[in-house]
């Protein structure tokens, strides 16, 4: 039970970082859409 439990942060985690990723992403190529 333990082992799926911290399978399920550690995805949970992986999930929360790509999407700050994307976010990232998405705000950069917006900062150089202003640009041009």
């Amino acid at each position: 039970s333990q082992a799926a439990e911290n399978k399920r942060t550690s995805g949970g985690r992986k999930a929360e970082e790509a999407a700050r990723g994307q976010e990232k992403l998405e705000v950069g190529c917006r900062r150089n859409r202003d640009v041009q």
